[in-house]
């Protein structure tokens, strides 16, 4: 891990999962949630597909998404955030 090693670096992931993280912990787990299904092949990533995911508390948020591969994440599209958690 390089993490450790250098100081006030980040990786890659680290800087998606924040930015993520700025909408809702589950918008970042419905993301992460649709990488990984189409990762195993259980979704097409050329389907659009339903995500609903969010805390230890429960289910809050909810997404349609097209999914995408991890080597290509950055062709996943949020089509529609149908639901999440208003926070002021």
């Amino acid at each position: 891990m390089v993490r450790p090693q250098i100081k006030n670096t980040y990786q890659v992931d680290e800087i998606m999962a924040y930015a993520l993280r700025m909408f809702g912990q589950g918008v970042k787990v419905g993301v992460e949630m649709a990488l990984m299904c189409a990762d195993a092949g259980l979704v097409r990533s050329d389907e659009v597909v339903f995500t609903m995911a969010g805390t230890g508390k429960g289910a809050d948020t909810a997404m349609v998404v097209k999914p995408s591969n991890f080597h290509t994440c950055l062709g996943l599209r949020v089509r529609v955030i149908i639901a999440k958690p208003w926070r002021p």
